[in-house]
């Protein structure tokens, strides 16, 4: 749950300064279909932002491990395109390989890799509709 942090003892005018995020989430819906036989999770989310500036067009939310059809991200009931690539797909191992105590400077390797990174990976990025109009919000205003 969002919160503000007041500083008390500051003195003077407060300074604007950007936001961190171009939006804020406002409300989150999830819902969740689990099936024990096949150990499948689906499911959809309902996110609803609070745009902190009209300039932005993307949307970035974090989604390691999922799985995403075409056609299913929307914004405003519009169908949106994105971006994404699961970053631990690069853990899967080929058929072709065979695992052994032998290889595990090359695990170690491929698990290092993910570790070490601190970009934003796994992240989807969705592209606003351009027929999609944004207008700023003040989440801490009474309209």
């Amino acid at each position: 749950m969002p919160g503000v942090l007041l500083e008390m003892e500051s003195q003077g005018a407060p300074v604007s300064k950007a936001p961190d995020h171009p939006f804020m989430t406002s409300h989150q819906v999830v819902e969740l279909e689990v099936d024990f036989s096949t150990q499948t999770l689906t499911g959809r989310c309902d996110i609803t932002l609070l745009p902190q500036t009209k300039d932005n067009r993307t949307i970035k939310i974090d989604a390691r491990q999922c799985v995403i059809p075409q056609g299913k991200v929307t914004v405003n009931e519009r169908v949106a395109e994105f971006d994404y690539e699961d970053p631990m797909k690069a853990l899967d191992i080929p058929d072709y390989l065979v695992w052994g105590p032998e290889q595990v400077d090359m695990q170690r390797d491929r698990l290092k890799r993910l570790a070490e990174e601190k970009s934003l990976e796994g992240t989807l990025e969705i592209t606003i509709p351009k027929s999609v109009r944004i207008e700023e919000v003040d989440p801490f205003s009474e309209n």
